[in-house]
């Protein structure tokens, strides 16, 4: 159900920005997704388009991609697609990473 919360987020970000820039309509929007959130992009979008309906944005296109996590481990450096439950280094075991990139979300483009 976490997704429901994310699409939440990311539809008050759009409609926040479409407000700010003064637009009367948002025909498409571009939305990156980090593969660690575990979010669909088709789910995703339909979710956007439902939380949506009655704003600028009703009707529009979005494209969301799922972007690949990144993960650094701090005791060997090895940088690893990181498994999203356990993220341990594959090259020495260690459970001391970081996660670079792959747990966020963010708003590409608006048109």
């Amino acid at each position: 159900m976490h997704e429901f919360h994310i699409a939440k987020d990311i539809a008050e970000e759009i409609k926040r920005r479409a407000a700010a820039e003064k637009r009367a309509k948002v025909k498409a929007v571009g939305v990156e997704l980090g593969a660690l959130l575990r979010f669909d992009a088709g789910m995703c979008a339909g979710l956007l388009q439902q939380l949506l309906q009655d704003t600028p944005a009703a009707g529009a296109e979005f494209n969301v991609t799922v972007m690949p996590a990144l993960a650094q481990c701090a005791e060997c450096g090895k940088k690893f697609d990181p498994d999203p439950d356990v993220p341990q280094c594959p090259e020495c075991d260690s459970l001391k990473v970081e996660i670079i990139s792959g747990e966020g979300w963010k708003i590409m483009s608006m048109k």
